[in-house]
């Protein structure tokens, strides 16, 4: 696996971090094909509303539900913070009781480093 870093939580479910799959980041274009090639059930999408048209050229949360996949779409403005802290707090609790009952996460923004950086720091918070 070239893009997709599984984050060591101990949990049922692993936790993955990653690039937009087919976009500027993705080594070689198989970041989707990691996703499913692990088993992703749920990709928690941190991009702002058209930034997968624009960067990826396609509608990721279709291409997801193509394939059969869950999607959390929590938007971040790139070079951000969240907006609304509440509904971040639920984000993050529903993404660990995902993965405590054996799901597969994916998490993405871009490149895969800020907005994923900060989510997967504030989940360690949480889970350990």
């Amino acid at each position: 696996m070239n893009n997709l870093i599984q984050i060591p939580y101990h949990l049922p479910g692993k936790i993955y971090r990653s690039p937009m799959p087919f976009a500027a980041f993705d080594d070689q274009s198989t970041t989707f094909e990691e996703y499913l090639e692990v088993g992703i059930n749920t990709v928690v999408m941190l991009i702002e509303p058209g930034e997968d048209l624009g960067r990826a050229n396609r509608d990721l949360k279709q291409v997801y539900a193509d394939h059969g996949l869950n999607v959390i779409h929590f938007p971040i403005v790139d070079f951000d913070t969240p907006d609304d802290m509440g509904a971040l707090k639920d984000v993050l609790n529903d993404v660990v009781e995902k993965a405590s009952e054996g799901e597969n996460i994916a998490v993405h923004c871009f490149a895969g480093r800020g907005r994923t950086g900060m989510f997967i720091a504030l989940l360690t918070r949480i889970i350990r």
